[in-house]
């Protein structure tokens, strides 16, 4: 009874604002809260006209198996229509879409609010909030208004923090036109480096702090991580400087360099800009234009962030790990300058990435975008570089199709068979080991209350060639059965077929599989019916007993 009440007790306090909490005594130096919920397949939603609601897009993007949005709730916005304005919307997204576990990024200050420096080097005034550095608090515990961004997270926390699990503090707080991020490794960024902030590094870092003691005292439940970032020089820039406003030292008043206001670290990638390298025996770039060069290249950048953490003792041992999380990804399907795309490519891209970050153990992931702006051309015609990014929705062009008539992209397609058939499962690396698969091929099993789903695909490793095939088998020692196999659009056509566990011809388009249901059963994977005869069976079962009999009672 006593440990049904502590349940109940920390279940409860999802939902409730600690008004009369106390300020955390404690960093993400000290204690990461552990995240144990199911991957979430998300989407960045977009505005495309007035013909579509949030409530509308949500309900499309619930159609196709996202269970995670990424809005935003800039202060200048909230500021002029009122803090409740997109109450409804939350509400619909949560209540009635299923949506949860939202990201949500914070920015954006009033005119009022905004700061007015203009820093050396940067290209027009700062976009940071003034008054960063007032006290966050006031002698009686509660926020200093004063510290207008302190104060505007505050408010955000209290209207909608019941429903957003990470706090994104500005979104890519690293673009940047033309730096050379490598000097980040040796060196502070320059605030006209920043495309987004306009301000030093320092002010970034110091937003983080104020960040992480107010989510922390009114939502611990919640988790402070950075704005989908792009360089992972620049989180080592983060792990290196303080909020000192004095060049970033590490002082007794600043003790604290970036890394302690984070509990989990946000990125972005978009592969197709880096799928070629140097090669000095052809004296000229050698490309990686496939969907599997593309998918491994985001673990490559999740990587590489990775290491930034390690490399400053964020490993779990030394200090707390930090959850990692990425919030837009995508490749165009359309090919635009020497970046191949087609629907093909960004179609298998999608899967393989889904796939590829649970096992890199990546939180969540949202594409980018659900619907495209312009409407596609013809598979052979060239597009603009903005029409490129325009073209990476789970819907055709929702500028020109109202509600009630968009068109799911191949994407699409493939995004809602993924998440209908993984959706809830944990990925499972000693099953996958045990599958030993050959060089060619590629996947992974996922573990939904024991049982099975495989996601196995033949890799594309010719440049500009999204074709591959390959043959595998079970190995005869994991005792395999006949199969169902899904293709990337099991979604819309609801097609199966026996497979059996040897000699199974693949492609580059993921195929999934799981254990053969019973005859006559049209249950989908990791879905629970009763029998379509009659009578009963009863199925007892005891694990872990010592002794060396078992007696009737």
């Amino acid at each position: 009874m006593k440990q049904f009440i502590i349940v109940l007790c920390l279940l409860a306090s999802k939902s409730v604002f600690y008004a009369g909490a106390q300020a955390p005594t404690q960093t993400a130096n000290d204690y990461v809260r552990p995240y144990t919920e199911a991957f979430q397949y998300g989407t960045n939603m977009g505005y495309y006209n007035s013909n579509w609601s949030d409530e509308n897009l949500a309900s499309i993007a619930e159609n196709l198996g996202a269970h995670s949005i990424r809005p935003s709730l800039p202060e200048y916005f909230v500021a002029q229509y009122g803090y409740n304005i997109r109450v409804p919307a939350f509400n619909s997204y949560v209540n009635t879409h299923g949506m949860r576990e939202l990201t949500c990024f914070v920015e954006g200050p009033s005119a009022a609010h905004r700061e007015t420096t203009t820093y050396p080097g940067a290209t027009g005034q700062s976009k940071m909030f003034a008054n960063l550095y007032e006290p966050i608090w006031n002698g009686d515990g509660t926020v200093n208004q004063n510290n207008y961004y302190a104060y505007y997270l505050y408010q955000l926390l209290a209207v909608y923090g019941d429903k957003v699990r990470f706090w994104e503090i500005v979104n890519e707080p690293d673009f940047s036109n033309s730096a050379n991020v490598n000097d980040w490794s040796n060196r502070a960024p320059t605030p006209g480096e920043l495309v987004n902030i306009q301000a030093p590094i320092f002010s970034y870092i110091r937003m983080l702090h104020v960040s992480y003691e107010v989510v922390k005292k009114y939502r611990p439940d919640a988790y402070v991580t950075t704005g989908g970032v792009g360089y992972s020089q620049f989180v080592d820039a983060l792990m290196r400087y303080t909020e000192n406003p004095n060049g970033g030292a590490v002082t007794t008043q600043y003790p604290n360099t970036g890394g302690a206001y984070i509990d989990a670290l946000s990125f972005h990638s978009y592969p197709a800009y880096s799928l070629h390298y140097w090669d000095t025996v052809l004296n000229g770039f050698r490309y990686t234009r496939t969907s599997d060069y593309a998918a491994n290249k985001v673990m490559e950048d999740r990587q590489g962030f990775a290491d930034v953490l390690t490399r400053y003792g964020y490993n779990g041992v030394t200090r707390p790990a930090k959850h990692i999380l990425m919030s837009e990804t995508n490749i165009g399907r359309r090919t635009s300058d020497d970046r191949t795309g087609s629907d093909e490519m960004q179609r298998n891209f999608g899967i393989k990435t889904l796939v590829l970050s649970q096992k890199k153990d990546i939180k969540q992931l949202y594409y980018y975008q659900l619907g495209e702006s312009v409407t596609a051309p013809a598979a052979n015609q060239l597009v603009s570089g903005s029409d490129e990014m325009a073209l990476m929705g789970l819907y055709e062009n929702l500028m020109r199709d109202a509600p009630g008539s968009e068109h799911t992209t191949q994407l699409g397609k493939a995004f809602a068979t993924t998440s209908k058939l993984l959706y809830g499962a944990h990925y499972d690396a000693a099953r996958t080991a045990a599958l030993a698969l050959p060089a060619g091929i590629d996947g992974a099993a996922f573990n939904k209350n024991g049982t099975y789903t495989y996601v196995l695909w033949a890799k594309a490793l010719v440049d500009n060639v999204e074709y591959a095939t390959g043959v595998y088998s079970f190995p005869l020692a994991l005792s395999m059965g006949n199969l169902q196999r899904y293709e990337w659009d099991y979604s819309s056509t609801n097609a199966r077929t026996t497979q059996t566990p040897l000699l199974i011809a693949l492609g580059t388009a993921p195929s999934f599989f799981t254990d053969a249901p019973s005859t006559g059963s049209t249950t989908n994977p990791g879905s629970s019916t009763g029998c379509s005869g009659t009578g009963s069976l009863t199925r007892e079962q005891w694990s872990n007993l010592g002794g060396t009999g078992l007696a009737a009672t």
